[in-house]
């Protein structure tokens, strides 16, 4: 997308600023959609959610493509990050029930090496459609690929058993979603506002006491969106930092 960016401001008529909104409002997005995907998967079942992912997703990515102006492109954005807020919860849901625990290491290491050879062969290939075919499809290509994985994942994939159902933690929703989106958005545009501008200041407090409540409703509540006692258990702390330090370094 990035080696996309300039033709896309070109075509467009816009600024580089305006222009960035379009990898703005993606993010901001998975931000709100990830922490309620978990909960989504359990609700509608992972299988069906999985596929209506994936078709959902390769529609939303010939939007992108078709996309007229500034404006359409950032509206369909947003909603292409709802399938993708979604697939990677639900992917990992649905790893851990197919595979034995005594596997689960090769299973994740198996993931793993998908996670690491997109962002480096992403940029490649995106570059050759950029410099030999046209931006659009950077979006184009997701379609088919999309709709492959959806025919085989109906074809191979077994329905998963429903846990019992459980309400919906909106409270919690509402903080984790506002707090995300409120510090996604503050150290995304700190460069262009100024990381000591009153709008990030406010921005970035703002996010951290939404987290805090967030973590006071959870510890409350009966059925909780995310069990944050596990971030009692050292070896979860310690992997979970790993975890950050790796992405941090790779991307």
């Amino acid at each position: 997308l990035f080696r996309s960016i300039p033709d896309m401001e070109k075509d467009f008529g816009v600024s580089t600023e305006d222009i960035q909104w379009i990898t703005t409002a993606y993010s901001l997005t998975l931000g709100v959609l990830v922490p309620a995907s978990g909960w989504l998967g359990d609700r509608i079942g992972l299988r069906k959610i999985y596929l209506a992912s994936l078709l959902l997703f390769a529609a939303t990515s010939t939007m992108c493509g078709l996309a007229w102006d500034l404006e359409s492109e950032i509206v369909f954005r947003i909603l292409q990050a709802i399938p993708g807020g979604i697939l990677p919860v639900v992917v990992l849901s649905m790893l851990y029930q197919l595979v034995p625990p005594r596997e689960i290491g090769t299973a994740m290491g198996v993931y793993g090496l998908g996670v690491v050879f997109a962002p480096a062969a992403g940029p490649t290939l995106g570059g050759w459609l950029v410099e030999h075919l046209d931006w659009r499809w950077i979006f184009f290509i997701n379609g088919p690929v999309c709709v492959l994985g959806a025919v085989a994942a109906a074809i191979v994939l077994r329905e998963f058993p429903l846990p019992p159902r459980r309400s919906f933690d909106f409270w919690g929703f509402v903080t984790i979603a506002a707090g995300l989106f409120m510090l996604l958005l503050a150290l995304t545009k700190a460069p262009d506002w100024g990381w000591g501008s009153y709008r990030i200041l406010i921005l970035l407090t703002a996010g951290v006491l939404c987290l805090a409540l967030f973590a006071v409703i959870e510890l409350e509540v009966d059925e909780p969106l995310l069990e944050v006692r596990l971030f009692t258990m050292l070896p979860l702390v310690i992997s979970l930092t790993l975890l950050v330090t790796l992405f941090v370094g790779l991307f």
